[in-house]
């Protein structure tokens, strides 16, 4: 049976012929990008000591549970062990509905409120890097971005190693006048040995913003980055395309849709999103936060000298130098990240916490800290028995 070795990078699932998914991204030790799906794992938590009226309600909803264990197993609760009954749901996002239920029914749960590709981790006992067994999926391929696509009949844990990721930073420019996009500009690093590759787009603003997403769909970088894009280019890019009837933008590596959670950071499955001005903040606290000082103080580097405040006269005097600009920023920003070293520290902290990428990067310390604790327990694999 064919393996590869994978450097988890983030994980999610998708319904499919109703069934759950899981879908682990990487990057192989040879460099390639990889989806690896794995069938049969399921949603589930722990209700304690539910009454017989209340496992009746349960397997009456025959649309969000799919089952309530018929053995009852013994779980510590404040210090004291209690009977439980496994509930198994459908699908990943109906566990708030039926725990809310049970909660204003009376009755407590447990491990109610783990993200579902965090518990796939966690029951597995997965590390940060594994090594995956199993079959490509070649009918599957055009659902996803990525070099692989395959069926992973099970995960087997390795020693870390580090693959070159693929960064892509970008900028924006849009008219102070009516909003619209000027320019799109930007920068690709394949790896860090690897020089920068520019790229410029401009002209129709619908076209600019199809051509950016299919730009990364082609290149499928691993992290997307830019100064301050979760706070503004991503929302205007967003704003820009809903005003002119565009389809919904995704640039995850599989259909679906970008969500924005705790009101910063954005959910692009297969992708991660770090944005260099949000881990300058967090990580050296200047007491000047623009890109211009930032990128003084760190690299020594400062912006072209193009006035942001007339942006649309700049462009109507010399469009070149505008996209030059908007590059040169894009650059900047990937620059200060690789400086502060925010991917290597948190590959280094994924390989401690046993977490993927993604979820370090854009997580709290708890949620390490959370990682570790409750990978000391015995994993309890989903399903009815």
């Amino acid at each position: 049976m064919p393996t590869w070795d994978i450097r988890i990078l983030s994980s999610s699932y998708r319904r499919e012929n109703d069934q759950v998914i899981v879908q682990v991204y990487g990057r192989t030790r040879e460099g390639e990008s990889i989806t690896a799906r794995y069938y049969g794992f399921e949603p589930y938590f722990y209700v304690i000591e539910p009454s017989a009226q209340a496992v009746e309600m349960l397997e009456g909803d025959k649309e969000n549970v799919k089952c309530v264990e018929k053995d009852p197993v013994k779980l510590l609760v404040s210090g004291k062990e209690m009977l439980c009954r496994k509930v198994v749901t459908t699908y990943p996002f109906v566990v708030p509905q039926v725990r809310e239920r049970l909660i204003n029914a009376g009755f407590r749960v447990l491990a109610a409120d783990i993200p579902f590709h965090l518990r796939f981790m966690y029951d597995l006992d997965l590390s940060a890097c594994v090594r995956a067994h199993g079959e490509e999926e070649p009918e599957k391929k055009e659902n996803y971005t990525t070099d692989r696509v395959v069926r992973a009949e099970k995960f087997e844990n390795i020693d870390s190693f580090y693959p070159a990721l693929k960064i892509l930073s970008f900028d924006i420019e849009n008219s102070l006048v009516d909003g619209h996009l000027i320019t799109l500009c930007g920068v690709i690093r394949d790896a860090p040995d690897k020089e920068l590759r520019y790229f410029h787009l401009d002209g129709d603003e619908r076209k600019i913003i199809e051509d950016f997403n299919n730009k990364i769909d082609e290149e499928d970088p691993d992290i997307i980055t830019g100064y301050n894009i979760d706070g503004y280019d991503i929302p205007q890019i967003l704003e820009r395309a809903k005003k002119l009837g565009m389809p919904e933008i995704n640039w995850g590596r599989t259909p679906g849709s970008m969500r924005q959670f705790n009101n910063r950071f954005w959910n692009v499955d297969g992708r991660i999103v770090a944005d260099a001005w949000w881990h300058v903040k967090k990580n050296i606290k200047p007491k000047q936060e623009t890109l211009n000082a930032v990128s003084d103080l760190l690299l020594g580097e400062k912006k072209l000298d193009v006035d942001p405040a007339q942006i649309d006269n700049e462009w109507k005097k010399n469009p070149e130098k505008v996209k030059e600009y908007c590059a040169r920023d894009a650059a900047l920003a990937l620059k200060i990240l690789e400086k502060i070293q925010v991917i290597k520290k948190a590959l280094d902290l994924a390989t401690v916490s046993k977490l993927p990428l993604n979820d370090v990067i854009s997580g709290t310390t708890s949620v390490l800290i959370d990682s570790i604790l409750i990978q000391e327990r015995t994993g309890s694999m989903s399903g009815c028995r």
